[in-house]
């Protein structure tokens, strides 16, 4: 069973960085498929590739645009941990201009 605390904590953490590591002009959508148990962020913000893309889910690691913005690096981690606690995973892919998070639960 899906603990409604937990992914509220998902779905803020995705949505809280979206906001917080997009330019002004960035577009962000949230879709959900529920046959497939899967939940995505998509963020247009052109250029806006991670380099370290493999490193997105790291404890504590932050990625040169999180340079001047508070934070610990956990989000995204925790994000991880959740998924995975639900049978689940995170993850993370760049495709046609969008910076796309994804979260699948069992």
């Amino acid at each position: 069973m899906a603990d409604e605390i937990l992914l509220q904590r998902v779905l803020s953490n995705l949505l809280t960085n979206a906001i917080r590591y997009s330019d002004e002009n960035a577009v962000i959508r949230i879709e959900s498929a529920y046959d497939d148990n899967v939940a995505e962020i998509r963020v247009a913000n052109p250029g806006s590739h991670p380099a370290d893309a493999d490193k997105l889910f790291r404890r504590f690691w932050r990625g040169d645009n999180a340079r001047h913005t508070a934070g610990f690096g956990l989000g995204l981690s925790l994000v991880n941990a959740i998924a995975l606690l639900h049978g689940g995973a995170a993850s993370y892919r760049y495709a046609d201009e969008h910076n796309i998070f994804s979260v699948r639960l069992a």
